[in-house]
């Protein structure tokens, strides 16, 4: 039999609260959580690999109920597996995009930076600096 931890040790070896645990067990993405005669939880291994992989889901904006879609096809089993990799796949589509909104961002303001480094004036309209902002603010991502 496999060790099993109890909330606080999650919580404490995730660095996050124990609420966080019981929320995500109400939420319904947590349905292998064991309890003990006591009723205290207990989580396996394979338990504290799938918080892991819920909390990275979330940090990436992927929202609680599709997290909810994929434990519930986890919980039906390896029929499942293409139903999953569907949701990573379009999951993934969104990261990309973001990414790419975001490097887009990251650019203006870098160029921005460049335009206060060299001092000009944004009146200057054929100096390099304010070429290159102008042309990326006028970009359409």
């Amino acid at each position: 039999m496999s060790e099993l931890f109890s909330i606080s040790e999650v919580a404490q070896q995730l660095d996050l609260n124990p609420h966080t645990l019981r929320y995500y067990e109400r939420a319904g993405l947590l349905f292998a959580v064991e309890r003990t005669q006591g009723n205290a939880r207990r989580y396996s291994p394979e338990a504290v690999e799938l918080i892991k992989l819920l909390l990275k889901l979330r940090a990436t904006g992927m929202s609680i109920a599709q997290m909810r879609i994929y434990t519930d096809l986890i919980a039906q089993g390896e029929s499942t597996v293409n139903e999953r990799v569907e949701i990573f796949e379009t999951h993934r589509q969104s990261l990309d995009s973001q990414i790419e909104s975001l490097t887009h961002c990251r650019d203006i303001v870098n160029a921005k930076l460049e335009v206060y480094k060299t001092g000009v004036s944004m009146s200057e309209a054929n100096h390099p600096a304010i070429q290159k902002l102008t042309q990326l603010l006028n970009r359409k991502i």
